[in-house]
Parts: structure tokens; sequence; C-alpha cells
């Protein structure tokens, strides 16, 4: 019970994992918009990766995206999916409280990767204060 009061404190509403809630924009803030991000497809893509840049000037590559698997159906082929969405909990390593980072995204296939997306138009993100917990302690995320 006391988890929840002090979460309450800090945000006012829990982090949304998909993309019901506001988009991020200036000023940025932490548990003010959805802590996802889309963007368009891009036609061959197999996959999409993310890069973070964290405060302080250094990158990180934080992962691939889902990919819904590819099927066939009474003999028609349906391909795999790549999906154009990522959570920020998704990032590894996770993200620090109420540091701001900034994302790019870059499609993939079979004969490797095509340029970042630049920082121009890129996302800006300010980390919510996540809680998690393992044996019923609260331990970092």
């Amino acid at each position: 019970m006391i988890a929840a009061i002090l979460l309450a404190v800090v945000c006012l509403n829990p982090p949304l994992f998909d993309m019901s809630g506001p988009t991020c924009a200036a000023p940025f803030e932490a548990c003010k918009c959805s802590e996802c991000i889309t963007w368009d497809v891009l036609p061959g893509a197999l996959r999409y990766e993310v890069l973070r840049h964290n405060p302080g000037g250094s990158t990180t590559a934080v992962g691939t995206t889902k990919i819904l698997g590819g099927y066939t159906d009474d003999g028609v082929t349906v391909p795999a999916d790549p999906q154009e969405l990522w959570c920020f909990a998704m990032d590894y390593p996770f993200p620090v409280e109420g540091a701001t980072y900034a994302y790019e995204v870059r499609g993939c296939n079979s004969f490797g990767c095509g340029p970042w997306s630049g920082l121009t138009g890129s996302t800006t993100y300010v980390a919510a204060p996540y809680w998690c917990w393992a044996g019923g302690a609260r331990v970092g995320c």
C-alpha cells in the first residue's frame, strides 16, 4: 500500500505501455505521455533496431522490436510482421528515473540495416519512476 501511495506522489497516473496517452512533447516531463514510441513502416524491413542517446552523450543499442511470426494458412503465406512499436520499459539497460533520453530507430532486412533515423525528429523521453519487485521486495529495475 505504501508503494502505491509513494508512486502516486511522483506520478499521478501509472505509466502507459501503449499509445493511448498523449505523445511526448516539450517541456519533457516524466509521467506526462505514453511510455512507448511508434514510427512509420519501412517497406522491406524485417526488424527494427532501437538506439538510445543517454545523458552525457553516450549511446546504447537497447533492443530489437518484436516480430509477429509468419505462417501459412491454407496454402497462403503470411509473412513475418515487424512491429513499429517500442516501449521504454523494454530498454536494456533499464532507463534511470528522471533521466532524459532521445531515441532513434533503423530498419533491417536480410542484407543488413539502413541508417539511423537521426536526431532531427527523434523522440525525447524522461524516464518515469518504475518500481520493480523480486521476492516481495523492491529492487532496481
